[in-house]
């Protein structure tokens, strides 16, 4: 076709791809200033508006503008170099992973099916003495499932009903609240790893990898478990976390296990002795010696 139109520009339409073995979708972050957007090198061109880049996303993006910059998104069009004086500056075999959550864009997160809390904390209350410190940990489970801060206090408020007597309605939203700012504090602490070094940790790990691995780093810190210490990571949960299917959680963990940067073991569920839980251990030192 090229050939047979040698006049011809180049164009792409953004949205779902498939890319070296991997689904994805393409989207192109349009510049109207060098250095107005701030991510990871990937495949670029340089065209008299300035300079576009093209991400791999695990998510179906719309267009936006925001300052400095467009996200051109599923169903819009970019045209590639050499069409109208547009140059490579670097070629489309170096386009990069970029999820969805390191854009900024408002963001509307899913809401989950959580695995039922044991029924000695989830069904019934507690009495005077024991409110605050219970609403505390089941605070943190609901937020290690993956729920939104609205969610946790809609759980929380109706939890209280069910206690002798119930909490003052302000002070479990005070206490869901600090709550909340404890464990986002334990995760800048407990986290030394940088999430934009896992996102590039290895040229090795796929698509889905990566952003397990990922989830694996904010799972753990959400839970409040120190970076090397085993920790739960039931594939369903871990799937919300990481943003992909749960069915390709297994394989996912199995490579990250065989490259030598994670520990994989089984223990049974203390809630149901007849079911197995995977139990998962980063190996931080091998991550950072990856990135």
């Amino acid at each position: 076709m090229i050939q047979r139109f040698p006049g011809a520009d180049i164009a792409c339409v953004m949205g779902r791809i498939w890319w070296m073995g991997e689904e994805g979708y393409v989207i192109c972050v349009d510049e109207d200033q060098e250095g107005a957007f701030q991510g990871p090198p990937t495949a670029c061109w340089r065209s008299k508006r300035g300079i576009n880049r093209l991400y791999l996303t695990n998510e179906p993006i719309r267009t936006r503008r925001l300052k400095g910059f467009e996200i051109l998104g599923e169903g819009s069009y970019v045209v590639f170099p050499p069409s109208g004086g547009r140059v490579w500056v670097k070629n489309l075999r170096s386009m990069r992973l970029l999820p969805a959550s390191r854009l900024p864009l408002p963001r509307r997160q899913a809401r989950p099916s959580p695995p039922k809390l044991p029924p000695h904390v989830g069904e019934k209350g507690v009495p005077e003495g024991m409110r605050n410190v219970t609403l505390s940990s089941l605070v943190g489970t609901w937020r290690g499932q993956g729920l939104t801060k609205e969610e946790i206090l809609s759980k929380a408020l109706s939890w209280n009903q069910k206690n002798m007597p119930p909490l003052d309605e302000s002070e479990v939203t005070r206490t869901v609240d600090s709550t909340l700012k404890t464990i986002a504090q334990r995760f800048k602490e407990r986290c030394p790893l940088s999430l934009y070094d896992v996102h590039v940790i290895s040229e090795e790990l796929t698509f889905t990898e990566t952003l397990v691995l990922q989830g694996l780093i904010l799972l753990s810190s959400t839970l409040g478990v120190d970076l090397g210490e085993p920790f739960d990571a039931p594939h369903r949960v871990l799937a919300r976390w990481a943003k992909v299917s749960a069915r390709s959680i297994p394989q996912a963990l199995r490579t990250l296990r065989d490259k030598g940067l994670i520990e994989l073991g089984k223990e049974r569920d203390p809630t149901n002795p007849t079911r197995r839980v995977t139990v998962v251990r980063l190996l931080v030192d091998a991550i950072r010696k990856e990135g």
